[in-house]
């Protein structure tokens, strides 16, 4: 086991010499993860994210995504995206969290869709 800088993982996924890299990776900073997902889990690999893993289905979803606005369209794909990372696992998530909001229902320039709350809704 090494600890060295966060650049020797993309160097060692390009010269075949990484085994395993421990790196932070967060999708939820971001209003939709799409760009970064269609990066880490793209067909020829990325600097982060799974080593030499690719799946047709992920990659077709991804760029079915990509080429729409639609909003049953993009709602059916992360939910296969979802289903396909949590299925084949080319990463292992070693931490995770629960996104948490909270509105005054003072406020009256928030959004709150049922998208944003995964199951809840503000009260």
């Amino acid at each position: 086991m090494k600890v060295g800088n966060s650049s020797e993982i993309p160097a060692g996924h390009q010269d075949g010499s990484l085994e395993l890299g421990l790196y932070a990776r967060n999708y939820a900073l971001v209003p939709d993860a799409l760009v970064t997902l269609a990066d880490d889990f793209g067909p020829d690999g990325a600097d982060y994210g799974a080593m030499r893993w690719n799946n047709t289905e992920l990659t077709s979803t991804l760029e079915t995504m990509a080429g729409t606005a639609d909003a049953d369209v993009l709602n059916n794909g992360r939910q296969q995206v979802s289903k396909i990372l949590q299925s084949d696992l080319p990463v292992i998530p070693v931490a995770w969290y629960r996104q948490s909001a909270v509105v005054s229902p003072g406020c009256r320039a928030s959004s709150w869709t049922r998208s944003n709350a995964r199951g809840g809704s503000p009260t």
